[in-house]
């Protein structure tokens, strides 16, 4: 590939409190030269809680100097803290847009959105102060099982306009698909459910994915 492709970790849901935090210190222990990012996701959960676990995963990620996001919660973005934050672009309107959300977590933050499956999902934002995007979703996902699919079609035309936003590819990726997405050379691919699944052996989920994209 001609340029670097990283991975994206996002945190599982359904995973307690102590066994997440031993398993991502584990996890960037071995393989944070290829992870660029570390994704909090929790989903209805109090404030206070998101800052708890938060404030231990930004140490983590600090000591192994791989940035850490918040899903969905900007406003807690400088409690925690984090280096950035992703949200969806569905979930933004007049209100709750993009310069509201750059006016609260600061210029020297990293924004995130997500575009979906459409190509002018992006190109609505691409003069915004955004630092990455993602598609997706590309395969079915247990994460997201109601995503609308996302087509290789939709990378080809990323690629030829030569459109400068970083992006990432999610949904469903894992070791048997993953093959089908690198020749459009996306900078993240951004993993769940291939890294913590039922078998519980990270190390080896994750070191399938690099061998993959080396």
């Amino acid at each position: 590939m001609n340029k670097k492709t990283s991975l994206y970790i996002i945190t599982p849901t359904d995973i307690q409190d102590n066994e997440l935090l031993d398993s991502v210190k584990i996890l960037l222990s071995h393989y944070h030269n290829h992870i660029e990012y570390l994704q909090l996701r929790i989903k209805e959960e109090r404030s206070e809680k998101i800052i708890e676990i938060g404030k231990k995963i930004y140490d983590i990620c600090k000591s192994y100097n791989v940035k850490f996001i918040i899903n969905d919660f900007y406003n807690l973005i400088n409690k925690i803290p984090a280096d950035g934050v992703h949200v969806g672009l569905n979930s933004l309107d007049d209100n709750i847009n993009i310069e509201y959300i750059r006016t609260i977590i600061g210029q020297d933050k990293i924004l995130g959105i997500s575009c979906y499956n459409n190509l002018d999902n992006y190109i609505s934002i691409a003069n915004k102060s955004i630092d990455y995007i993602s598609f997706g979703a590309f395969f079915p996902s247990n994460t997201k099982p109601n995503a609308k699919k996302a087509s290789l079609s939709l990378l080809q035309e990323y690629q030829q306009n030569n459109y400068p936003t970083p992006f990432g590819v999610i949904g469903g990726i894992n070791e048997n698909n993953i093959k089908s997405l690198l020749p459009y050379q996306p900078n993240y691919i951004c993993l769940c459910d291939a890294i913590w699944n039922k078998n519980n052996n990270n190390i080896e989920n994750c070191q399938k994915i690099i061998d993959l994209i080396k």
